[in-house]
């Protein structure tokens, strides 16, 4: 015979005691009754206050380290009743009283106190439910046990009504859209009931339906409801969906309910307003919600010529939206705009359509940044590659490392580790091989550009152990087992093949040590200081003996010169003046701000060379182009804050700019700045002669004929007189 157990929820609860201890609830069959009982249990801590136990009342004191457990039917019938019982876990040594509570409405009858007996175990009482005849339904009715005013257990008794239940109702909304208003529906009971009657809603499928709890008053037969569809945010077919009322004591009633999906079925376009050629920049795809399935979006535009999108992108399953990368072509030798319009489709959608003004300038760069902290910089003039030494300073992969940068791929394509602290370095004017300073300048090291790797190395004083070292280097143009080294205190010396020649140039003051190259492969320029102080520009000789001072060859220039630069054979100081290399004659100036710093590079065959201006407000940053025989500025373009104050500065390729400078290598490609033929504008006979070898970056092989820049100046003097 098999015997009907009753069924009850897990009521759980905790001490409100110093400790907020919580007292566990469980639910087990009464092994002599086959009754479901609920039990709640309580241990008591086995330390005292004094040694950082949790403080009790006075009158548990004996029970300490025990454990008293109450136990109660799970659910009783009205008008029926049963036993309670509360257990020890060992004789009490005294009597204890235990205070019995619960609501008085609840219409359960037991004991105010009942007493665990000195030398007992347990203790119990009866208790009953009293018979009414309203419809009061299925309720839960908490029972606490405390003494000395502390909760020991709680635990819940479900009463359950012995009047018949009336019938509940359901009528649900007809149909209800995906996050719009919500609909009305109704219940109904067959009779009004004599206590409020909670009302609770689930659906099937979950999720689809918004329905908060209700409650029908007592007295009251029915009552409306809110039905509202869930916004999901993806895309799903309509749906019947079914409600669920569910009330304490009474049959469920259930009701259908269609669910239309309200995801707009369009696609949205998001485009930039403007683009410049040379940028790129990102456009969005996106749907009304999420799909179950990949779309695919066709993309078209009338104005292919100026503007590359691709020809269709795929919304992935799952996603609402994606990106997709957008560019003006370059294609135009002028500066003009061009609106282009670009429509989206995919099937089951509506399109849609979007305009961009394409922008083509002539003043547009491309340009990225990588996150390279470069000590110095060179292009090589063969491979378009961009060459940078990493130092001990820097963190990442590229620590102590020469890297090369592709510009077209925008990556470090080639890296080779040539130890601690590299720094300067110089290339080959055929681009053969690197040349790099490392272990602080105290050794050069040459690098095979065609598979990078160190192909040679040589001390600078001879061996590692030596003091001397390398403060600056330069390559000879067609000679590339040739390097020009200046020595620290020392001056300036010739390397053949890591041996140097017999005699160097001993410049006294040598200032900075910065080597520069002429116009002639065999002449070469230094910054020096006097004994007042004052600066002097020197210009050396190479030759199959070494090095040595040109005599009379030199020009005083400012004790607030710093460094200087050369283009072929005119010489700029920091301080903005420009110097005739040949004679060493201040021929003009490049009328610098105060407080301006500025970085040159040549434009080799161009008959110019750059200059970026750092003016002492950040937003002053320009790059200016000046006209290598008249010095004249002409074209320009300003620099945003991202450039920030860079300390290098090379050429690259046709017409590239590479910045180094902080923790980052910036690399732009310009053509307005630096054509990659001459101007129409171009002095004519500004470049007399080309040699047969390929000039480095910094260092032209061009003879640049000057003579029209020393006439002019004489003429100003004689005019003067």
């Amino acid at each position: 015979m098999k015997r009907l157990l009753k069924c009850l929820a897990v009521v759980s609860f905790s001490l409100p005691s110093p400790a907020g201890a919580g007292l566990p609830v469980d639910l087990y069959p009464d092994a002599a009754t086959g009754v479901e009982k609920r039990a709640s249990a309580f241990s008591f801590p086995g330390a005292s206050p004094a040694t950082g136990g949790t403080a009790f009342a006075p009158a548990f004191s004996e029970l300490k380290g025990g454990k008293v457990t109450f136990a109660i039917p799970a659910r009783i019938k009205e008008g029926k009743g049963g036993k309670a019982v509360i257990r020890s876990s060992f004789p009490a040594s005294r009597d204890i009283r235990f205070k019995i509570s619960v609501d008085s409405k609840s219409g359960l009858r037991l004991p105010s106190t009942v007493t665990l007996a000195k030398g007992k175990k347990q203790c119990s009482f009866a208790f009953s439910s009293k018979n009414d005849k309203s419809v009061n339904l299925t309720r839960d009715v908490a029972v606490e046990v405390s003494s000395d005013g502390f909760l020991i257990a709680k635990a819940g008794v479900t009463v359950l009504d012995d009047e018949k239940p009336p019938v509940l109702r359901i009528q649900t909304p007809s149909r209800v859209t995906e996050g719009k208003k919500a609909a009305e529906g109704t219940l109904t009971l067959g009779r009004a009931v004599d206590v409020d009657c909670q009302v609770s809603f689930d659906s099937s499928p979950a999720g689809q339906l918004a329905i908060p709890p209700v409650t029908i008053p007592a007295g009251e037969k029915s009552v409306k409801f809110q039905v509202r569809g869930v916004e999901d945010g993806s895309y799903e077919n309509d749906m019947d969906v079914v409600a669920t009322a569910r009330i304490a004591g009474m049959a469920p009633a259930s009701g259908v309910t269609k669910v239309i999906d309200g995801n707009p079925r369009a696609i949205r376009l998001d485009f930039p307003k403007m683009l410049t050629d040379g940028e790129v920049d990102w456009a969005y795809v996106a749907l009304g919600g999420t799909v179950n399935q990949d779309v695919v979006v066709k993309l078209e535009s009338d104005g292919s010529s100026y503007l590359k999108i691709p020809s269709q992108v795929t919304i992935p399953k799952g996603s609402a939206g994606t990106s997709f990368n957008i560019e003006v072509i370059d294609g135009s030798v002028l500066d003009e705009s061009h609106v282009v319009r670009v429509d989206v489709s995919a099937p089951g959608f509506a399109g849609a359509a979007a305009s961009i003004v394409a922008v083509e300038t002539l003043r547009a760069g491309r340009t990225f940044v990588l996150p390279l902290a470069v000590d110095d910089l060179a292009g090589d003039p063969v491979r378009n590659r961009i060459y940078a030494s990493v130092g001990s300073e820097a963190d990442g992969p590229y620590r102590d490392r020469v890297v090369a940068v592709d510009p077209a791929t925008r990556e470090v394509v080639a890296s080779v580790d040539v130890g601690p602290s590299p720094g300067r370095l110089a290339v080959t004017s055929g681009g053969e091989a690197l040349y790099v300073c490392t272990r602080d300048n105290r050794t050069i090291k040459k690098i095979r550009t065609s598979d990078f790797t160190v192909e040679s190395e040589f001390h600078v004083g001879g061996s590692l152990s030596s003091r001397r070292t390398a403060e600056h280097i330069c390559t000879v143009p067609g000679q590339p087992d040739l390097l020009v080294v200046s020595l620290r205190r020392e001056g300036v010396a010739v390397y053949d093949h890591g041996v140097p020649r017999n005699s160097h140039a001993l410049v006294s003051y040598l200032y900075g040590a910065r080597i520069e190259p002429s116009a002639d492969p065999a002449v070469y320029f230094v910054l020096t200081r006097n004994q007042d102080g004052d600066g002097i520009l020197r210009a050396l000789q190479l030759s199959a003996d070494g090095m040595s001072l040109l005599d009379g060859v030199e020009t005083t220039v400012t004790p607030y010169t710093q460094d200087f630069r050369s283009h072929g054979d005119i010489v700029i100081d920091s301080e903005g003046g420009v110097h005739d290399g040949k004679q060493m004659r201040r021929i003009g100036d490049l009328n610098l701000e105060w407080g301006e710093s500025f970085l040159t590079c040549s434009a080799p065959g161009s008959g110019r060379f750059l200059v970026y201006r750092n003016g002492g407000n950040p937003k002053e940053r320009k790059i200016t182009v000046h006209d290598a025989a008249t010095l004249a500025a002409g074209k320009e373009i300003d620099l945003d804050d991202s450039y920030g104050s860079p300390g290098l500065m090379i050429r690259w390729g046709e017409c590239g700019l590479a910045f180094g400078g902080g923790e980052r290598l910036i690399v732009t490609e310009n053509r307005y700045l630096m054509p990659v033929a001459p101007s129409a504008g171009a002095s004519g006979g500004f470049v007399s002669a080309i040699q047969s070898v390929t000039p480095m970056v910094g260092q032209t092989a061009v003879r640049i004929a000057v003579e029209r820049l020393i006439e002019a100046a004489e003429d100003e003097e004689r005019s003067t007189r």
